[in-house]
């Protein structure tokens, strides 16, 4: 059975919220939101944080000859904003392969290999495809723009 999209995306976003990893490395409370901003539009007092939103999703009928079952698979874009801050000595780099490293941990299963079903809601969740990472060489501000699948049940 397919669970309510909206349930599914506050699942996300909570086990991203619940890391306390992450919680640690972004130090501050609203750095990890569903609403979708564009970096010009946060502060370089709000950064670094997170941004879950959800993409196009893909409708599939996984088995021969049943009709109405559907499995969907639904995208999410996760974009990192990172203001690289030279006059205090902050490699940006730094601290995005740290919030990287804890993304990564946040959507790993447990126990470890096991699929991660964001408490029985889904099949699966898990990062997938090539991950956008801006430097930010021209202007300090850095972006990294990772996919998230997540696998319905029918």
């Amino acid at each position: 059975m397919n669970n309510p999209r909206e349930t599914i995306s506050n699942a996300l976003l909570a086990l991203l919220q619940n890391n306390g990893e992450l919680a640690a490395l972004l130090q501050q409370q609203g750095a990890i939101t569903r609403v979708p901003k564009m970096w010009t539009e946060v502060s370089a007092a709000d950064q670094p944080c997170l941004i879950l939103f959800k993409g196009g999703p893909a409708a599939e009928n996984p088995t021969q000859n049943t009709r109405g079952l559907t499995r969907w698979e639904l995208e999410y874009n996760l974009w990192l904003y990172v203001r690289r801050d030279a006059a205090d000595g902050t490699i940006g780099e730094t601290v995005a392969n740290n919030i990287a490293d804890a993304v990564d941990a946040a959507l790993e299963s447990s126990p470890y290999g096991e699929a991660e079903t964001l408490g029985g809601l889904v099949n699966n969740c898990y990062l997938e495809g090539p991950v956008y990472w801006d430097s930010g060489i021209l202007d300090q501000q850095m972006v990294i723009m990772w996919k998230i699948k997540v696998i319905t049940g029918i």
